[in-house]
């Protein structure tokens, strides 16, 4: 029987009860752009990335033409997806198939791209320690010959496994987050060859140790300030808040950059989650800059039961106003049944400065999820409005969205679904885009 999640959602993956159901808000027009149907067309799409020329890249976690990852209906793909200016429509491009072996299986990231055209990412297995590896796949030199998959780095340890949140700085490096499997997790530096076709070096940032509450599991994506100091978010860690058994609900923390070259980063929590009183809990999309303020989303929390119980939040965090001050945490939207529940992804921004992302689950269906949009506030302190763009139903438009969305550069929203695709229920998900209103 096909694995529903990969290693990496399941670790993510909420299960959230509905409780009732109300009325879904008025949805937008979406539009499935690539069905995957199993076999070579790859199977669960994850987020998507897009070129400067409108292009559509992403990885699937399973399917594939190669037989070696039997008990995944195959190792994955990575693929293109290219609209026809005659007829509108989207081809698949099949650029990659993943084996089992030196060059990874189980595509988990969002891809990266540089200006060359080269795509840069993370298999959560295989390699020379099956440990997952972060790769790269330079394109031919002739239209249509093969791709090149170049392993950067293998992972060698449960203190390194299962990068996420690929990033580059501007200087080339790569940077990126180890949930660990037994352990804390830890944050990496790839810093590419002096000379081409040298090797990359590794360098372990920080390594979370998880004890005593301390921040660990770091998940999602990592983003840069001005002065090259890096942030992110824990899944756990941080405070439990007298609730038995937990090991505390996630913390945002900052990496210092070291004053001198070679010398240690140095890590601030900027803001441990409490799981009360409208606070999230376990945060697991990672953060984004928007100005100079900090936004992501929790799974659980927002609501006012305590010991994080609710049904999801979006957070902003704001430096302090003052040298020396505290960063302070404000839940922007708390979830209810009637408006989704369980978002993990990461958010978004339109250049408005509007918030997009994704739910788990929708009034009507516990799994299939929804796009929605946060508006601002039209006065300073207001609430911030939100728009249901639209609720998956698990049938041909799609069910079960794992990741975020892309803004594309029409302002078009595109992103995945890792189930649905068939009218009837079930498929290996889809690629959608949604026209908003205000495009």
């Amino acid at each position: 029987m096909r694995p529903q999640t990969t290693y990496l959602s399941s670790l993510l993956t909420v299960l959230l009860v509905l409780l009732g159901a109300g009325p879904l808000a008025s949805a937008q027009v979406e539009t499935v752009l690539h069905k995957f149907t199993g076999g070579a067309d790859g199977i669960q799409p994850m987020a998507l990335s897009e070129d400067s020329a409108g292009n559509l890249y992403g990885a699937t976690s399973m399917g594939g033409d190669n037989s070696a990852c039997t008990y995944y209906e195959g190792c994955g793909i990575v693929y293109q997806l290219v609209e026809s200016p005659e007829t509108g429509t989207w081809i698949e491009n099949i650029l990659y198939s993943f084996a089992s072996g030196s060059g990874g299986y189980t595509a988990a990231t969002a891809l990266l791209i540089d200006s060359a055209g080269n795509l840069y990412g993370a298999n959560v297995w295989g390699g020379a320690s099956n440990y997952g590896v972060v790769f790269e796949l330079s394109p031919p030199a002739a239209p249509g010959a093969a791709w090149t998959e170049t392993v950067l780095y293998n992972f060698a340890s449960v203190e390194e496994t299962q990068a996420t949140g690929l990033t580059f700085d501007a200087q080339g490096n790569l940077y990126g987050e180890s949930p660990g499997l037994a352990t804390g997790g830890s944050i990496f530096e790839l810093t590419p060859p002096a000379t081409p076709g040298g090797a990359w070096t590794h360098n372990v940032l920080y390594s979370f140790t998880g004890l005593d509450n301390s921040p660990a599991t770091p998940v999602g994506g990592l983003a840069f300030d001005k002065n090259g100091n890096l942030y992110g978010s824990t899944f756990l860690g941080g405070s439990h808040q007298g609730c038995s058994g937990n090991s505390g609900w996630g913390t945002i923390f900052e990496l210092a950059k070291p004053a001198t070259q070679g010398g240690s980063w140095t890590l601030h929590v900027l803001y441990r989650f409490k799981g009360e009183n409208g606070d999230g809990a376990y945060p697991s999309g990672g953060v984004v800059f928007h100005g100079n303020k900090l936004y992501g989303t929790t799974a659980y929390g927002g609501g006012d039961q305590g010991c994080g119980y609710g049904y999801g939040s979006v957070f902003e965090v704001s430096p302090p106003t003052g040298s020396g001050g505290s960063w302070t945490e404000t839940p922007i939207f708390s979830f209810d049944y009637n408006d989704g529940s369980g978002p993990t992804a990461g958010v978004t921004f339109d250049p408005a400065g509007n918030l997009y992302s994704t739910t788990q689950s929708n009034v009507s269906s516990v799994s299939s999820g929804e796009v929605f949009e946060l508006s601002p506030p039209v006065t300073q302190g207001g609430e911030w409005t939100q728009t249901i763009l639209h609720a998956f139903t698990g049938h041909s438009d799609g069910g079960a969205t794992l990741s975020g969305v892309v803004i594309g550069s029409h302002g078009v929203i595109y992103g995945t679904t890792v189930n649905g695709g068939n009218a009837a229920g079930g498929g290996d998900g889809v690629v959608y885009k949604i026209l908003h209103a205000q495009n």
